[in-house]
């Protein structure tokens, strides 16, 4: 994986927090990330194929705007729920933590 689209809300309480943290991570292993305002829907944005990930971090509004941007470009969308119902995005913030917390324990 060489780069990754993060496309986040800011009227979600940790969709800032964990964006700066999934940007450490990535860039500690060499990704390039772009982050993406989905408050500010600006008609210019777009991906291209040069993007292996899209990561969408929000409720299902944003989750759709990942997908528009990302669908012709054939770039699969990994949506993190932060909002209320999560009918679209499927993974919770914080059964993302758990897993990477049990992760963390059981690697030493």
């Amino acid at each position: 994986m060489k780069k990754v689209a993060i496309i986040l809300t800011h009227y979600k309480e940790h969709a800032e927090r964990l964006s700066e943290e999934i940007n450490h991570y990535c860039t500690q292993k060499g990704i390039a990330v772009s982050m993406i305002d989905a408050d500010a829907r600006i008609e210019t944005i777009s991906l291209d194929s040069t993007y292996d990930l899209a990561i969408s971090l929000g409720g299902d509004g944003t989750v759709l705007y990942a997908v528009q941007l990302a669908a012709p470009h054939d770039i699969p969308v990994f949506p993190v729920n932060l909002g209320q119902f999560g009918f679209i995005a499927g993974i919770v913030l914080a059964y993302t933590y758990r897993n990477a917390k049990a992760k963390r324990q059981t690697k030493g």
